[in-house]
């Protein structure tokens, strides 16, 4: 792995409903590109007049394990964003990320529409392999479950937003 990647530690909860019952930390608007045959995904992240822009590849550190990643993100201006956007084909998220308060942990509650259902996936961060492993689950855990990945979620989406 490069000496630029960082290890991610990520799990991933379907839930019944929101965490509307915490703290409401922030809300952002996330825009995704999966791009066609990379593993690189574009983002547009933010809120009005002040969104960062990425270009992010995520690598499972084992083959099979979705927890556990090397990531890598250079951050581009608003301009090579869309000059990349706009060059390479792929697949298009939209989702609302709300940031909540959960004990010690901000979480993260994406809010995506998939045929006309709004699907609340949590998303939570943590330090190291052992946090990781102590946090209980909430709601369905589809942290293992390829249907529920950035890229399989715009796949769907991009099926319905003709």
């Amino acid at each position: 792995m490069s000496k630029y990647a960082r290890t991610e530690y990520e799990r991933r909860f379907l839930l019944p409903e929101n965490l509307s019952h915490l703290p409401l930390l922030e809300v952002k608007s996330i825009e995704d590109h999966y791009l066609f045959q990379t593993g690189l995904r574009l983002r547009k992240m933010g809120k009005a007049g002040a969104f960062t822009y990425k270009l992010t590849q995520k690598k499972p550190m084992t083959e099979g394990e979705l927890a556990l990643h090397k990531i890598t993100t250079i951050y581009l201006t608003a301009e090579s964003y869309q000059h990349l956007k706009e060059s390479l084909p792929g697949f298009r998220l939209q989702k609302t990320r709300n940031y909540f308060q959960l004990g010690r942990h901000k979480v993260g509650v994406d809010e995506v529409l998939i045929d006309c259902e709004t699907l609340l996936i949590m998303e939570v961060e943590f330090a190291s392999l052992q946090e990781m492993q102590n946090f209980p689950v909430y709601g369905h855990e589809v942290t293992h479950d390829l249907a529920f990945s950035g890229f399989a979620l715009a796949q769907k989406q991009q099926q319905f937003s003709i």
